[in-house]
């Protein structure tokens, strides 16, 4: 049986907030026979900035040597790590070779914070040391909740590794001011942001995409219309071109009853030949602009924003804006009244569909004279029924939906501050009498406008938070690039082609 070896990832706490490691009582974590503390490249460069900047002394002092002694280790041609303890456990300390954090939780995890970078490295080595134990070692509460959100180990160093703290008259004057503060929270709104993707889950980074559909050429639109001649040609059968007398079939044949063939006239076939040559320039026609009325089909790239009061107070006059920063920008989504809603999608479809050609006269029968009489009586018949009262039927268009009463407003209910407009600017802001607290997030739709460089844009959207009872306000961002691709307008095309052909039936 090999030996039992723990593969731990220290923090940066580990070596700043804690006793040095060869005074770490090593047998608190299990029966190991080795245990290997890898650190991660996050780890070394978050305690190379301490070393330089931090306000703490002890801080910056305990960096400095730490990344001392990583540097030596990195410089050595000896052994790739040093011993810390000889043994009952083994206990050595090797700088992770190049590796980067684990790509697959790119979307998840913020890389451009250490905590979640660390997490990154350790997801990365489980992958790749699948029957390894390898395990997160943190005093911190956030790396560690997330790491184990992500079924990965961590363990909490213990009790008696830390060191004693400080107490310094700007550690005291600190602590004075967090309790000040966090007395004045309490008398305040708090308000928790969040950028959902598609699925629901919360991120700062976020991939969109928009299908742009380019115009048909006029090469397109001949070759298509071409293509409409050929399935539908301009007929030119218009049944006999003489006039003449038959029988009536059945009853009224036997009683001598003839009809009369009507010829098409001259002046009915140019007509038609009229109608068809504006049905082929209608047909034109529509082609040409087809591609914006796909276009309007396509939902405008957008974020959305999850905001809610988690506060004890309501937060009083509340004003949200969404700013636009980069290459984008940014407006409302686009609302219509349902009435009119449907109405613009019946009108799209029946942009996106093809009128039948018109159909090419034929001569007609008719009863002669002498059945006159009973075409006026059946007529007279029909007038009849046309003509009846309208009061004996419903008359669903007279009743007239009058707009609800808009006098006054929800005290908390939102409303655009300067009203609702469909233009992209750079930003747009919301407004709150009174945003009460203990209630579900408030859900804020934000559309993505933006040019095109090299078939994407990219840029950041903000979310900012007001309120009167806030002393600062709430900020939020979430990165966003729009892949732009082409639709196939022809394809499209086509299809309206191949529907007016099956409606045909040929």
């Amino acid at each position: 049986m090999g030996d039992a070896v723990l593969h731990l990832f220290p923090d940066t706490n580990v070596f700043i907030e804690c006793r040095p490691l060869d005074q770490f009582d090593w047998s608190v974590l299990g029966e190991f026979d080795e245990i290997r503390l890898i650190v991660c490249r996050a780890v070394v460069s978050e305690i190379d900035d301490q070393k330089t900047y931090h306000p703490r002394a002890r801080v910056r002092k305990r960096a400095q040597v730490t990344y001392s002694e990583f540097a030596k280790l990195a410089k050595s041609d000896g052994p790739e790590h040093w011993i810390v303890r000889q043994a009952n456990p083994t206990v050595k300390l090797l700088l992770q070779p190049a590796a980067r954090p684990s790509g697959e939780l790119s979307d998840v995890l913020n890389y451009t914070k250490p905590d979640d970078e660390i997490v990154g490295y350790l997801h990365a080595y489980t992958q790749q040391h699948r029957e390894a134990d390898v395990r997160l070692l943190t005093h911190d509460a956030g790396p560690m909740m997330t790491a184990k959100s992500l079924g990965l180990t961590a363990i909490d160093v213990a009790a008696d590794w830390l060191l004693a703290p400080e107490h310094s008259d700007t550690e005291r004057e600190n602590a004075q001011l967090k309790a000040e503060l966090m007395k004045l929270r309490k008398t305040q709104p708090q308000f928790n942001i969040a950028c959902l993707d598609e699925h629901g889950n919360a991120t700062r980074n976020l991939a969109l995409s928009q299908a742009n559909y380019p115009p048909l050429t006029d090469d397109e639109i001949d070759d298509l219309i071409a293509r409409l001649r050929l399935q539908h040609p301009i007929s030119a059968r218009f049944g006999s071109r003489e006039s003449a007398t038959r029988k009536m079939p059945g009853l009224a044949g036997m009683l001598d009853l003839e009809q009369i063939y009507h010829p098409v006239l001259d002046e009915t076939i140019r007509e038609y030949k009229r109608e068809y040559a504006n049905w082929l320039q209608q047909c034109s026609h529509k082609l040409s602009r087809m591609h914006e009325t796909l276009q309007e089909s396509v939902r405008q790239p957008t974020c959305w924003f999850s905001i809610q009061n988690v506060g004890t107070k309501p937060g009083e006059s509340a004003l949200v804006e969404f700013i636009a920063h980069g290459d984008i920008l940014t407006c409302p989504p686009q609302w219509q009244p349902e009435g009119e809603a449907e109405m613009s999608e019946r009108d799209r479809q029946a942009n996106l569909t093809l009128n039948p050609p018109p159909k090419a006269p034929q001569g007609v029968w008719t009863p002669n004279v002498a059945s006159l009489a009973a075409i006026v009586a059946k007529a007279q018949t029909v007038h009849d029924v046309l003509t009846a009262s309208s009061d004996n039927f419903p008359f669903a268009a007279r009743d007239v939906l009058l707009p609800p009463d808009a006098s006054g407003r929800d005290p908390n209910t939102f409303y655009y501050k300067s009203g609702w407009s469909s233009v992209p600017g750079a930003s747009f802001q919301l407004t709150c009498e009174q945003w009460r607290h203990g209630r579900d997030a408030e859900d804020f739709d934000v559309e993505v406008h933006g040019e095109p460089k090299n078939d994407e844009f990219s840029g950041t959207i903000e979310c900012v938070v007001h309120c009167s009872n806030l002393a600062t306000p709430i900020r939020s961002f979430v990165n966003i690039t729009v892949a732009v691709t082409t639709g196939d307008t022809k394809a499209h095309a086509n299809e309206m082609i191949d529907q007016l052909r099956r409606s045909a039936g040929e």
